[in-house]
């Protein structure tokens, strides 16, 4: 569907074409709409039909079935306890002294890697300058 001659050319936009357009789609829902209701309304009575049915709501409780205690008034609860306030509790903190480390060169040892753990190492850069 083209909207006027050119589709592109919205500045001579053919508003009776538009018109026609959105009424055809408001009659094809409103016979849509009106088919459904038909054959909703056409079907045969259902079978419980002339039935009376009583519906209680909460529904009866068996004697023996388990119940929980009421609930205490939470209204009276909250007036007959005093408000109580947080403790306070200073908080102290210790200096934390830290030292430098210092290396010995005589407490480390070099070992060699095993091949699979010189497998899964990573190997040194060569384009640094410092290794």
């Amino acid at each position: 569907m083209t909207l006027g001659r050119d589709s592109v050319n919205f500045e001579r936009l053919n508003v009776s074409n538009l018109i026609r357009v959105v009424g055809t789609a408001l009659v094809l829902s409103t016979l849509s709409f009106a088919v459904g209701v038909a054959g909703d309304l056409s079907l045969a009575d259902p079978p419980n039909f002339g039935e009376r049915v009583v519906l209680r709501l909460p529904p009866e409780l068996p004697a023996d079935a388990p119940r929980a205690a009421p609930l205490p008034r939470l209204v009276a609860m909250a007036a007959a306890s005093e408000p109580t306030r947080p403790r306070f509790v200073p908080v102290t903190f210790e200096p934390l002294r830290l030292e430098p480390m210092v290396w010995e060169s005589s407490a480390v040892e070099l070992a060699a890697l095993t091949e699979e753990a010189a497998y899964f190492s990573a190997k040194p850069d060569p384009r640094r300058k410092d290794a």
